[in-house]
């Protein structure tokens, strides 16, 4: 049964795709709660909205499908009701002393997994897939990096006694812009100033996978997309198989899209998909029903998982999983020597401009031009077709090579910013390279403004950018980061002055974006994340700190502001009665929506003291909000420099 609760029903034998027989959604207004057999009844169904509905929809169907008998339900209601708990979770967990049904899940013995030190394995196979070249020439370029962030990755395991805690999985990799045809196209622009941000994570996932000790498939073609998933091709649509294939499978949105148009099962793996997605989605544009009553575009989101299964590439909002990237350090000498060169090898006072597109520089001449009245400026554009809005007097390199650009970025004093592209990798490679970073400020109004609305308009996310590059000027900040207002030329070129007669700058790479920093997070969220579970135990709830909002903050910022972070894998501990009086609360009325009246903003209070709960787990939102009611909101710690985990959640 798919969440439509629709019946997916073979045609004849000479016809080979599925059809889908509609069945009209049974009356469930005279069942309740208390119709259920109370052997197997739970205490409550608050989180779990779809519940009634599913096991209602199981009393009339359950023999629509043979696989629902061979998994052991049968006209017993309480075997319907551990079958949509356990199997499918649309209901919560009851404890009995009776199994009604059969595991048919064959037990899988995992092996211990061990850190590789070496990369040969990997760069042979990609060397036969000629789309993947970008990504090969950088994990060799970087090998020496990744290699000695294995050796810090084992010395932090053995400090920790979890040298041994580490399962092996088989894990699939869908590099969706990669795929067919038009993925050779989106490869061979990579070598002439396409976007390389999706294939920097492509390449640091498949990297720190590897060497993590897992086995790694990767597939870059509808026709492997079909061998790799077969047993789904072949598998019921509404029981999952006896045995999954692959532990984890990662795709971005283009590669999930085409697993769910090619694999007729998918939905049954929807809990191992790890979503790669550069800018987040956040829960109020996930899940269908709510995205649809807000009148939101659903042209990229919709996709109704848990929006902790997004990963990103900056830690945008706490909803989603931080997965991050590596920059490339400038040098594979140690931090000592670097820094002893740093002293030594003075830079030229020139700037290099981030923008490897001619477009990009449209309408940005004055600023260009101020910047040029105090230092040579050096670009990397494309050559590919006429330079339009690129002065004549920007030393231009084309499009460079990666070790190539690196030496450029070494040499050079100043990065400067043009306001797009927005959030990517290059700034940060800048300051890890001892370069002092222009972030152009996205003021209202503006056309940058205008252009980040225009850029975001579409995407399942409501952020709204306040520089080029938010996580520098947050995370980073002077003097690496100096903001500025691109309009403001006489500032700008006051900076450049100020920047030529200060000492400097040192190198700064965070460690959440080193090579070892990006294995650490990785292999410890394969190890702990598990969405195939209604009881998620990870991060460990020892870490949750409950803070009340006030009537403007979400969640995000009620926890900044005491300095922690948003966990939204807490909430389905604190989605009870009892969490209120926690944060001093007496309910004057208890309220659980069980229809279009539920709001991200639940768990919360309202002007009346009136306690509201979220009926739909995909619901629960660090971000955003819709009402005024303060937010009970679930915050944790966080390791400085790796936000993404807490000082336990490295041992737990």
């Amino acid at each position: 049964m798919n969440e439509d609760g629709m019946v997916k029903v073979k045609r004849s034998d000479d016809q080979q795709q599925p059809q889908e027989q509609h069945i009209e959604k049974p009356d469930t207004s005279a069942f309740t709660l208390e119709s259920i057999n109370e052997t197997c009844r739970p205490k409550d169904l608050i989180g779990f909205a779809s519940c009634l509905d599913k096991l209602v929809w199981m009393k009339n169907m359950w023999k629509s499908d043979p696989c629902y008998g061979e998994w052991g339900v049968s006209d017993n209601e309480c075997s319907m009701l551990q079958y949509l708990a356990d199997i499918e979770h649309h209901c919560p967990t009851v404890k009995t002393n009776t199994t009604y049904i059969h595991n048919l899940k064959q037990e899988k013995h995992f092996d211990r997994a061990v850190l590789r030190h070496e990369l040969n394995g990997l760069l042979e196979k990609l060397s036969h897939m000629q789309p993947m070249l970008w990504i090969r020439n950088r994990i060799d370029r970087m090998s020496d990096k990744w290699l000695s962030g294995v050796d810090q990755l084992v010395e932090r395991r053995r400090n920790l006694a979890t040298v041994d805690s580490y399962r092996k999985q088989n894990i699939l990799l869908v590099i969706g812009v990669l795929l067919d045809s038009s993925g050779a196209k989106f490869a061979d622009n990579a070598f002439h100033g396409g976007p390389l941000g999706e294939l920097v994570q492509w390449s640091d996932i498949l990297a720190s996978l590897y060497l993590a000790g897992h086995d790694v498939t990767v597939c870059i073609s509808t026709d492997d997309l079909k061998r790799y998933l077969d047993s789904y091709m072949q598998q019921s649509h509404n029981c999952p198989p006896p045995v999954d294939t692959y532990d984890v499978v990662f795709a971005d949105i283009m590669g999930l899209k085409k697993i769910s148009k090619t694999i007729k099962a998918a939905h049954l793996f929807n809990c191992r998909m790890r979503v790669v997605d550069s800018f987040g989605t956040e829960p109020e544009y996930n899940y269908r029903p709510y995205s649809t009553s807000k009148t939101h575009n659903m042209e990229w989101g919709g996709l109704n998982l848990f929006t902790k299964q997004f990963y990103t590439m900056f830690p945008h909002t706490p909803d989603n999983t931080f997965l991050g990237f590596v920059i490339e350090e400038y040098s594979d000498k140690s931090k000592q020597q670097q820094q002893k060169e740093s002293m030594s090898n003075k830079k030229n006072n020139s700037a290099l401009v981030y923008g490897k597109v001619d477009m990009f520089w449209q309408g940005k001449e004055p600023y260009i031009r101020g910047i040029h009245d105090v230092m040579e400026v050096h670009g990397t554009v494309d050559t590919g077709g006429p330079l339009r809005h690129t002065p004549k007097y920007v030393v231009n390199h084309g499009v460079l090579p990666g070790d190539e650009l690196q030496q450029l970025l070494r040499s050079s004093r100043v990065f400067v910013g043009l306001g797009f592209p927005f959030e990517g990798p290059a700034p940060l490679e800048a300051i890890a390279n001892g370069m002092v970073y222009l972030n152009p400020i996205i003021q209202p109004d503006s056309p940058l403004a205008h252009k980040a609305t225009t850029f975001f308009k579409n995407k399942p996310t409501s952020r709204k950018l306040r520089t080029q590059h938010d996580y520098a000027s947050t995370f980073i900040g002077k003097p690496h980061v100096i903001d500025v207002k691109i309009s403001d030329v006489t500032q700008v070129k006051e900076i450049l002055t100020n920047i030529i007669n200060s000492p400097q700058v040192e190198p700064y790479l965070p460690h959440e974006f080193t090579c070892f920093g990006m294995m650490e997070r990785l292999s410890i969220l394969l190890e702990k994340q598990d969405f195939c579970t209604t009881s998620p135990t990870w991060p460990p709830i020892s870490e949750l700190k409950l803070k009340l909002s006030d009537e403007v903050d979400d969640c995000v910022e009620t926890c900044r502001k005491s300095e922690l972070i948003c966990e939204p894998d807490f909430f389905p501990h604190i989605n009870n009665w009892q969490v209120f009086k926690q944060v001093g609360v007496e309910c004057t009325s208890q309220h659980v929506p069980d229809g279009s009246d539920g709001e991200i903003d639940y768990p919360a209070i309202d002007e009346h003291d009136g306690c509201k709960l979220q009926n739909v787990r995909l619901l629960f939102s660090c971000a955003g909000r819709y009402t005024n009611m303060r937010r009970v909101c679930p915050c944790r710690g966080y390791i400085p420099g790796q936000v993404a985990l807490c000082e336990s959640c490295l041992q737990h």
